[in-house]
């Protein structure tokens, strides 16, 4: 392959990015923000009593996400890599250095005309396909044309599953996704034309209806019940996979809104989340139901979506209760609308931030204390990294290297991965163990997938 035929992938792009932004980079500071990289994007799963049931299945599907990707690899890549720290640093530069585009000089790797070509071609396209995410997925307004779309999806796949089977529930859960559909899309118009406070207003209307109509169908049907005979569904199981489906889809958009809303400080999307959860719970009310009514018992789902209604109304107030406060102008605390993963999250940072110190511990043998945080600091709040920086995805923002060292440190220590003797800092062999299982999948991060991760610039018309 000529050096003109030859166009980079995966994380050949991410060193090209790298040495771009400082103009020359030596192997060591490469592996660095490699790590820095990899250790944000897959942060370890792991399962504690502190979740509650809705956020052990979210981590589960995340560790399935993850063994799946892994046993995909490994089937389709049968070639084995192994190198000192599980990395492909120094394969993927001397690579680059083969095609022409990058050179070495005085120990370290610069860009030839011909990277720097490519790499400037590469930063227009990183520019523009961020920049898009940022507007499609992580602003308030991308965040509630996507509520729009996927109310819209379910509105119309439970109302034609209802109108099939004859479950009341299903329809009367389809009609409120419509409801949620117009409702998210004048959240949408709300925030584009800045007046999110009347769209948080009508979204919060919105619930206490909802809590009404559920009630007052939930009680009609009891006194059905009790008065004469419930018409039986058609076909139960259909009714019960869809719910199920429900679910899952309205568990990811709680999430998503909650994320979105917190991060924007945007009371619009926290009520939205509120509704998507108040779904989940509707849902598995009908999903009963329809199980219930393979025994003949019609009207459990009744009395599941009286219990419903009751939490969708205390919920509407207290939202209301904030939204009077931010109209008035006073400051509201979003940080107590919290997400079933909330620990995840926040141990995944520090999980990242552990792994980049045993890294950096095991690469400057006998670290200090005051290196060690100088190193954290330097590598998360003052380094760029590609498509982190142009994501905005660096977990830096909550913590103080120096004030929450411990809370980094003595995990590390407790576990034996870290050796420490008069104040210096060793690595252990379970510690390099332990790293070498962490990065043991980014022996397969430079195929034509793991593009996705750089962005899906690979997929850039010239």
């Amino acid at each position: 392959m000529s050096k003109k035929e030859y166009k980079p992938l995966g994380y050949e792009k991410f060193v090209i990015m790298a040495i771009f932004e400082r103009g020359s980079i030596s192997l060591k500071d490469l592996e660095d923000i490699t790590i820095v990289f990899i250790s944000s994007i897959w942060y370890n799963v792991h399962y504690g009593k502190q979740y509650n049931i809705l956020g052990r299945i979210l981590l589960y599907l995340f560790h399935l996400r993850d063994r799946t990707w892994e046993r995909y690899y490994a089937y389709r890549f049968k070639e084995k890599h192994v190198v000192k720290h599980g990395l492909r640093t120094v394969d993927t530069c001397n690579k680059l250095v083969e095609v022409g585009i990058l050179k070495i000089n005085d120990e370290k790797y610069e860009l030839t005309e011909t990277g720097l070509k490519l790499a400037k071609l590469n930063q227009e396209r990183f520019e523009k396909r961020a920049e898009m995410i940022e507007n499609r997925l992580f602003a308030p307004s991308g965040a509630a044309i996507n509520t729009t779309v996927v109310d819209g999806f379910m509105a119309f796949l439970k109302l034609s599953v209802g109108f099939i089977t004859g479950s009341v529930g299903i329809i009367s859960d389809g009609t409120d996704s419509a409801t949620d559909t117009i409702s998210a899309f004048l959240v949408w118009v709300g925030i584009k034309t800045k007046h999110e406070s009347l769209s948080t207003l009508l979204v919060i209307v919105l619930l206490f209806v909802a809590s009404i109509t559920v009630m007052y169908e939930s009680f009609s049907r009891l006194y059905t019940a009790w008065t004469s005979t419930l018409s039986p569904i058609i076909d139960p199981s259909l009714v019960i996979i869809i719910e199920i489906f429900a679910v899952f889809v309205y568990a990811g958009l709680f999430f998503y809104q909650r994320q979105i809303g917190r991060a924007s400080g945007s009371l619009t999307l926290i009520s939205q989340s509120v509704d998507s959860k108040n779904h989940i719970f509707i849902a598995s009310s009908v999903a009963i139901g329809a199980g219930f009514s393979f025994f003949g018992i019609y009207y459990v789902d009744a009395i599941v979506g009286a219990v419903v209604a009751f939490r969708i109304f205390t919920d509407a107030i207290g939202l209301l209760k904030d939204a009077i406060h931010s109209i008035k102008g006073e400051e509201t605390d979003l940080h107590k609308y919290k997400t079933p993963v909330e620990n995840y999250v926040q141990d995944g940072k520090l999980k990242a931030f552990r792994i980049f110190t045993i890294f950096s511990v095991w690469a400057r043998e006998n670290e200090e204390k005051e290196n060690i945080i100088s190193s954290l600091e330097t590598m998360y709040t003052q380094t760029y990294i590609p498509v982190l920086s142009e994501l905005h995805l660096i977990p830096e923002d909550e913590y103080g290297f120096k004030t929450d060292f411990d809370k980094i440190m003595d995990p590390l220590v407790k576990r034996n991965f870290i050796l420490v003797q008069n104040g210096k800092y060793t690595i252990t062999k379970s510690g390099i163990k332990r790293f070498k299982h962490f990065v043991a999948l980014f022996k397969y991060y430079d195929v034509r997938l793991t593009d996705l991760f750089m962005l899906d610039i690979e997929h850039e018309k010239d």
